[in-house]
């Protein structure tokens, strides 16, 4: 599964995710191969169920990660991929609403 990250970011969080695979209890990482539809973060947020998965949500909150979406796409030769927009809070500028209407948000 490929992702890509969007937000106010130095590379930080991305690295740290990878080194301590992270993705292994992200409910937001579990939930793109369970639906196509995206998705807000408060609803992964809403199934976590162990401190391992709340662990991951607690690391993005270090980096300043507090709100996001999560963008599930399907590559080509279909390879599941994603795009998760993320920051301190959801932008609602003019520009931020142009990218969710062109990703279909």
């Amino acid at each position: 599964m490929l992702g890509r990250l969007f937000g106010k970011c130095d590379g930080s969080y991305a690295i740290r995710y990878r080194k301590n695979r992270l993705v292994e209890h992200d409910v937001a990482a579990r939930m793109v191969t369970q639906q196509e539809d995206p998705f807000g973060w408060k609803a992964a947020q809403e199934r976590v169920k162990s401190p391992e998965e709340e662990q991951v949500f607690a690391i993005a909150r270090e980096h300043g990660f507090t709100d996001g979406f999560v963008l599930p796409r399907y590559g080509r030769r279909g390879s599941l991929g994603f795009i998760t927009f993320v920051g301190d809070h959801l932008d609602d500028s003019p520009e931020a609403q142009r990218l969710f209407e062109f990703t279909g948000l």
